[in-house]
């Protein structure tokens, strides 16, 4: 078959064609959102698995303080009190949701910002492979490859994660925009779209996601390294990126805030938690080959690799068949070598690289090597819409070439697979027992490379057969496990009254009064926006403790009236012990230790506390809690001599305190909960949660915003007139 550009038949309009596979591919792109996004018409949401247990009450209490006019920086229903701002991945500065959380009714906006990820997804990734020369129906091949592969759709439970990627092909957009530019007014656009869209991944909260951006961002710099004018170019684009962290530093810096005071695995093994399995190589050729999809992979969604057989062929296709074009061959390159090191990465510990980038600061912290496998699909996308592209170019690819290659991956696959089942040890329990689906991955693969080779003879007609069955394949694979996370209503009226059984039957229990905690269950942590108090709780970075968390003296000082003993326990246990969230005790005993010192003390009348605060004893006296919301709580005390208020909201640095409208200084009390002293006679004690990472990071922003403004004019200069090759 021959590579020379093919004519246009007798009676046919090659625009047309075009125009028809364009069509097409925008109809399969809406046809697998609707999909993805059809069972929440009518109000409904996804409320499965993190979507549930964190997401959505994250945002339900994020919406009633905006509603409110209240702060929602701290969240006092999370793990005795928590900084849930700094926490990040509600993403609370970010303008989008600041906009429609304070606007809109919950469930709109939950849904809202579900849908607008995948949207800016597809939109991204068709405009950066079109500005890679891509026709129209090949860019949104690639748009729908992407978007909705085994990694974003399997990671739709973790809106953060989707919304931060869906930035990566729009910044991969701006840079060669900036690389290319010819004018200087476009060159000063394209550095704010970059330095802005940096800004924007950052103020999303999610930074080991922000972190494949980067990676990915180096690969595309690459390509322009040694061409003229590139060095002066690429250290503006540098200088960029510092200007987006600058604009974000309103969550940067409460987000080091609290990881510094989080309670992360000291194992020095910590990096290689959930590192991609060799094995998992094989889903490439088909995930029938695992039991659960995947090889020792849980929970699921992390390992899934798999993103179709077409698109694996067609950007296998591309080592039969190099691009002529020397722009898709430098893109394909590019993703390749991207992909390459991506899955590198992903592998973790079994790669050997991922091991020395967790030694880093802040790299260390983060889990789950396998979420690289976002960048391996990206390439992969990218890859086949190229491939898609020549072969509307140049016809057919050279059928035998291609189906040899298919063939021996298939028989490697297979043996490998046969091998592990038959005498892998553990790892056999990983492949399925049921023969005909070991031999289905390889019949489809080389039937998938028996379509790429002779679909472009029927032009149209068999291009746009390989687009709809490359997202037949990955809807079927991908969507039901999507709508297994049966939608429910948003209301949480709905949801309270559905757990209603499920919360303490005890007189003092009042959601919303603070009098007491409790500790249950997470679909129990999921009335925390209702007002219900929550010993623990689940987020990305849960804080560390001082006492012993597990202990009973521990959460009665906690306020702990309510909890169930395993927390899957059907009945709820009373503990008539538990001490009030805020009293007056008249004796201290200062300790180093919390946690060995405070069995050995009367919790009930003796406070802990770092430095000697000379309390004449007594009887404690009157307390009354005036005000209590987000970050804020006022008391009123009346005692005849001096005394230590202890308030068992967790402690932290941010936390001020005033005593008669004066400057008090917060104690820490218990090592993890913190008090004031209160005065003799009487006297108002207000609480306010204002930190300093936050005042410093806003502080951050506004330079961020003079950095911008005076960086773009110096970024256009840096351009010239004359565009970096391999722009437009």
């Amino acid at each position: 078959m021959t590579d020379a550009p093919r004519r246009a038949l007798p009676g046919r309009d090659p625009d047309a064609g075009r125009a028809i596979l364009t069509a097409s591919a925008a109809v399969i792109g809406a046809a697998l959102l609707l999909g993805l996004c059809y069972p929440l018409i009518g109000g409904r949401i996804y409320q499965g698995s993190d979507l549930g247990a964190y997401h959505f009450p994250v945002r339900s209490f994020y919406s009633q303080c905006l509603k409110n006019g209240q702060s929602f920086l701290w969240q006092p229903n999370l793990f005795c009190g928590y900084y849930l701002h700094g926490e990040g991945q509600a993403g609370m500065l970010h303008p989008f949701h600041l906009l429609i959380y304070r606007f809109l009714p919950l469930d709109v906006a939950f849904n809202l910002e579900f849908v607008s990820g995948y949207l800016m997804l597809y939109a991204g990734m068709a405009a950066l492979l079109r500005r890679w020369g891509l026709p129209w129906f090949a860019a949104l091949f690639g748009a729908n490859v992407f978007t909705f592969s085994g990694f974003t759709l399997f990671h739709f439970i973790h809106l953060q994660a989707i919304a931060i990627i869906a930035h990566l092909p729009w910044m991969l957009l701006a840079l060669d925009a900036y690389m290319g530019a010819r004018e200087r007014r476009a060159a000063r656009w394209a550095w704010l779209a970059l330095a802005f869209l940096g800004a924007s991944q950052l103020l999303l909260g999610y930074p080991q996601y922000v972190l494949f951006t980067v990676i990915a961002l180096i690969a595309g710099a690459a390509r322009f390294v040694g061409h003229p004018g590139a060095f002066a170019r690429l250290f503006a684009v540098g200088a960029a990126l510092f200007t987006g962290l600058l604009l974000a530093g309103a969550q940067v810096l409460p987000t080091l805030d609290v990881l510094q005071g989080a309670q992360r695995s000291s194992n020095p093994e910590f990096w290689r938690e959930g590192s991609l399995h060799p094995l998992n190589l094989l889903q490439w050729a088909g995930p029938w080959f695992f039991a659960n999809g995947v090889a020792h992979g849980d929970p699921v969604h992390e390992y899934a690799l798999y993103t179709g057989m077409i698109p694996v062929v067609l950007a296998l296709s591309l080592l039969v068949r190099a691009p002529r074009e020397r722009q898709r061959a430098m893109s394909a390159l590019t993703c390749a070598l991207l992909g390459g090191i991506a899955l590198i990465l992903a592998l973790g510990g079994y790669g050997g690289l991922y091991g020395l980038l967790a030694q880093l600061p802040i790299l260390g912290s983060f889990r789950c090597a396998a979420r690289h496998i976002v960048l391996v699909q990206f390439a992969l996308a990218a890859l086949a819409a190229i491939a898609l592209a020549e072969c509307h170019t140049r016809g057919a690819v050279g059928g035998s070439r291609l189906a040899r290659l298919a063939a021996v991956l298939a028989l490697i696959a297979l043996v490998a697979a046969l091998a592990v089942r038959l005498y892998g040890g553990p790892a056999r329990d990983d492949i399925t027992d049921q023969w005909l689906r070991i031999l289905l991955g390889p019949a489809l693969l080389i039937g998938a490379a028996a379509l790429v080779s002779f679909a472009p003879r029927w032009r149209t007609a068999g291009l746009g057969v390989l687009m709809a069955l490359a997202a037949t394949d990955i809807g079927l694979h991908a969507l039901p496990r999507v709508w297994d996370h049966k939608p429910q209503s948003s209301r949480y009226e709905a949801l309270r009254d559905a757990l209603r059984d499920e919360l303490p039957r005890d007189p003092a229990f009042t959601p919303g009064s603070g009098v007491y905690r409790a500790h249950g269950n997470w679909r129990v942590a999921r009335l925390a926006p209702l007002g219900l108090p929550n010993y623990l709780g689940y987020v990305g970075l849960p804080p560390a403790w001082t006492l012993d968390p597990g202990a009973p003296v521990t959460r009665r000082v906690a306020g702990v009236r309510w909890e169930k003993q395993p927390v899957n326990a059907p009945d709820w246990t009373v503990n008539e012990d538990a001490l009030p969230l805020a009293r007056l005790v008249t004796q201290t005993v200062v300790s180093t230790t919390p946690r060995e010192t405070i069995g050995r003390i009367d919790v009930a009348t003796t406070a802990l506390v770092e430095r000697p605060l000379a309390l004449p004893g007594g009887s404690p006296g009157a307390l009354r809690w005036v005000e209590h919301t987000p970050g804020h709580a006022r008391f009123e005390t009346e005692a005849s001599a001096p005394q230590l208020l202890v308030f068992a909201q967790r402690h932290h640095a941010g936390w001020r305190a005033t005593v008669n409208g004066a400057p008090a200084e917060v104690l820490r009390v218990y090592g993890d909960f913190m008090g004031c002293l209160a005065p003799a006679g009487a006297a108002e004690i207000v609480f306010r949660f204002a930190p300093a990472s936050l005042r410093y990071g806003l502080l951050m922003s506004a330079s961020g915003l003079l950095f911008a403004l005076a960086g773009a004019g110096l970024a256009g200069r840096a351009a010239g007139g004359r565009p970096s090759e391999g722009g437009d």
